[in-house]
């Protein structure tokens, strides 16, 4: 074969390549749950340079988020970033700004992400609400994949920089899935007080209307150069299941860290690492069930007095499926009362335990923070 004929040759094979390549199909569920390519997905997220995805991918994580080209300072591009994605089987989210230069059928991507935290740049520079609602126009003209929007801690806190009603704008104007950040150990100093994830997530849910998916940054590092530590496997769980329990529909893991001397993209403890690993396969596992609607089921919840515990109750085929956080650091002992006639034990779903069940009830122990997961036969 001739130069010629090898390069009209290679060529045709790159365009039947290229026009085999099917977009992922992304929708949005009636339960506010994302379903890519016909399945249920909880979105388990989180970002890095390039030869941090095989890393990412041992700890559970699902999809990656690539930024603008720029921010790899030239050393790889977004179309070398989709393909690693793509040869360890995660999925993308992209810059929006890029859509118009990348492939849009390539298969890992299923959606694109605002610029982070606009309600600073709102805060700064008044109006800039409308640059990010364009912005989505031209997108979902051209695509009809999710885009996602990651408002700032102060918003998470309760104490936004803009008023609540541009919060609402932007949570309809500019995006479909709807975001937040918030590190209570690893930038605030705060391990005392977890129970902000769950704020922030309420805050999620008032902007939206409980209309649209919403989703969590969570920490699993030391990320401020001033803060006294990283936090624990135990408190990372924590975290991780109290905002499943209220309502998350994915989660984005913030592994960064920063001092004066350098940044680091990954800085991971070793028992944070082997809890990520635990907590995402457990996720994973049990997405179908965390995606579905909730029981109808009634649920009478005995807590001490001062004690607080949330719940979630699903239902699937002969099984419950009780989610719960205690959202104090005292420990406490809680009770649940089914209205159904459930016998027999229950399982704590990752804890290699059982607990009886007496008169239609379980009663169990919580550390600080401390999350169970109970499966009943009905």
């Amino acid at each position: 074969m001739n130069k010629m004929k090898k390069k009209v040759f290679v060529l045709i094979l790159f365009l039947i390549f290229v026009g085999s390549l099917q977009s992922a199909d992304v929708k949005i569920g009636d339960n506010n749950e994302l379903i890519v390519n016909g399945k249920p997905f909880f979105l388990i997220g989180g970002w890095g340079p390039m030869r941090y995805y095989a890393y990412l991918k041992k700890l559970g994580i699902n999809t990656i988020g690539i930024g603008p080209s720029e921010f790899f300072a030239q050393k790889f591009t977004t179309a070398m970033c989709l393909e690693e994605a793509k040869r360890l089987g995660l999925y993308t989210t992209c810059a929006i700004e890029e859509y118009d230069k990348v492939d849009r059928k390539h298969p890992t991507i299923i959606g694109w992400d605002q610029v982070d935290e606009p309600d600073y740049l709102e805060r700064d520079q008044p109006g800039y609400i409308k640059n990010l609602i364009k912005t989505y126009n031209d997108l979902h003209a051209v695509d009809t994949r999710p885009v996602f929007v990651c408002f700032g801690s102060l918003f998470a806190r309760g104490v936004p920089p803009i008023k609540n009603n541009l919060y609402v704008e932007y949570s309809e104007k500019t995006a479909d899935v709807i975001m937040t950040d918030i590190y209570p150990v690893g930038n605030l100093n705060k391990p005392d007080e977890l129970w902000v994830m769950a704020k922030a997530m309420k805050n999620l849910d008032k902007v939206t209307k409980g209309k649209k998916p919403i989703m969590i940054a969570v920490e699993v590092t030391k990320i401020a150069a001033d803060a006294e530590r990283a936090p624990t496997a135990a408190e990372v769980r924590s975290e991780v299941w109290m905002v499943i329990v209220h309502g998350a529909k994915g989660i984005s893991y913030f592994s960064s860290s920063f001092n004066k001397i350098r940044y680091s993209p990954t800085a991971i403890p070793e028992d944070v690492e082997a809890e990520l690993i635990k907590t995402n396969k457990e996720i994973t596992d049990l997405t179908d069930v965390i995606l579905s609607k909730d029981s109808t089921e009634k649920l009478e919840v005995i807590e001490p007095e001062g004690s607080t515990v949330a719940t979630m109750l699903k239902s699937k085929g002969n099984k419950l499926y009780l989610f719960t956080v205690n959202m104090k650091k005292t420990p406490a002992k809680f009770k649940f009362i089914f209205n159904s006639n459930i016998k027999g034990e229950a399982e704590v779903y990752g804890e290699n335990r059982k607990v009886k069940i007496m008169n239609n009830a379980i009663e169990d122990d919580y550390k600080s923070f401390e999350p169970h997961i109970y499966v009943v036969e009905k």
